[in-house]
């Protein structure tokens, strides 16, 4: 391992160079703040000048039909949404340098697959990913995409509501929600690609090398938990994409008809639909190559357990009919065999503990679970 070490330990994986495409990502790798700092300051200060410019015309507080700004619960909820996408837009070159800095750090990364040669030494594999992950399309296409979006799908729908509430009730406040909203899709959308490349270039990682699994790694993950970290990490975000799918209707019936009510629409149900089908599969697709390797160590230890087993059980059967001594040996080795064949069947295949798969879990249910709650809550309001 000291050849690729030393390379690995350079400047192969800093975040810097994973977005080195998009310069707004850059800059927030350089401050070495918390993600969820960033991601606080920035929900707070677009949210002081959206409050400026509600304060401009008197639209902080509700005036006849129009919404203010501190009486509109989707504020709050969007201040909380803006806020969570930031921090992972600011976390995600951190977390993909740490699942690969992780996963070699526990020795589950070492030599090169024999069939794959020594060019595909560590190093030089991340060259390539890093290639792909820093290149500037994915910047430039992912605002295209959110100003197209925001052009064709959210700006009629502001313009359909009119003046009912402090956003769309004056040209600056419409400016400044269009942008908030451009702004959100364009990070979602770089989070969506940069996940996706990673979990791409993971599954290649373990196709291209020989993963050496540690059953007794202290972390209870044979050495892979920082890929289940990242997953879970990544699952949470889609979530929190869910519970805002369903809060979103109930703020906007609130602007509109002024009553807490859940309606169940066409597209909440289908955007529902598309969550409970993505999320298992962003948690459990990168996780899968792992599960294959390390099933496949699992299983591989167990058959030369048993073969040894078999071998130890003739010569039991032959000492039956010899001395003693012999016998005694072939029956203890028997009993440690069975022991040790007993202990290996309880290593790990999936790559993350009991508690990650909790909050997995529970995660995964509230978008779900929380249409019923929105609804109990809205009667009893």
């Amino acid at each position: 391992m000291t050849e690729t070490s030393s390379g690995f330990e350079g400047s192969a994986l800093k975040p810097e160079r994973i977005v080195r495409g998009d310069p707004l990502l850059r800059l927030l790798v350089r401050i070495k703040a918390s993600p969820i700092l960033i991601g606080v300051v920035y929900s707070v200060a677009f949210s002081l000048v959206r409050a400026l410019a509600a304060w401009r015309v008197g639209h902080l507080r509700t005036t006849g039909t129009v919404t203010g700004f501190f009486d509109d619960p989707s504020l709050y909820t969007n201040m909380i949404t803006g806020a969570v996408i930031w921090a992972y837009y600011a976390w995600l070159p951190r977390g993909i340098s740490t699942v690969f800095t992780g996963l070699f750090a526990n020795g589950v990364i070492d030599a090169p697959a024999p069939e794959k040669g020594k060019e595909h030494a560590y190093t030089a594999f991340m060259e390539k990913a890093l290639a792909w992950f820093g290149r500037w399309w994915w910047s430039a296409g992912s605002l295209a995409t959110a100003a197209i979006a925001v052009f064709t799908l959210v700006l009629p729908q502001y313009m359909e509501m009119g003046q009912s509430a402090y956003g769309t009730a004056d040209t600056i406040s419409l400016i400044l929600s269009v942008l908030w909203i451009l702004v959100g899709i364009h990070c979602a959308l770089l989070i969506l690609i940069y996940s996706m490349l990673a979990i791409y270039w993971l599954r290649r990682l373990f196709h291209s090398f020989t993963p050496l699994i540690r059953p007794l790694h202290p972390d209870h993950a044979g050495g892979l938990a920082p890929l289940g970290d990242f997953t879970l990490m990544l699952s949470y975000l889609i979530a929190l994409v869910g519970i805002q799918l369903v809060l979103t209707p109930v703020t906007r019936n609130y602007i509109t008809v002024g009553t807490w009510q859940f309606r169940w629409t066409a597209e909440l149900v289908l955007g529902l639909g598309v969550y409970a089908i993505t999320a298992p599969i962003v948690f459990f697709a990168p996780l899968s190559v792992a599960h294959k390797a390390m099933k496949g160590a699992k299983d591989q230890l167990l058959l030369l357990i048993a073969r040894r087993f078999d071998a130890e059980y003739l010569k039991l059967q032959t000492a039956l009919d010899g001395d003693t001594v012999s016998l005694e040996s072939s029956s203890k080795t028997l009993q440690e065999l069975q022991a040790l064949h007993d202990m290996t069947n309880k290593f790990p295949v999936w790559p993350f503990s009991a508690t990650n798969v909790t909050r997995f879990a529970t995660s995964y249910a509230l978008p779900m679970v929380l249409p019923v709650i929105v609804e109990i809550a809205g009667r009893m309001i």
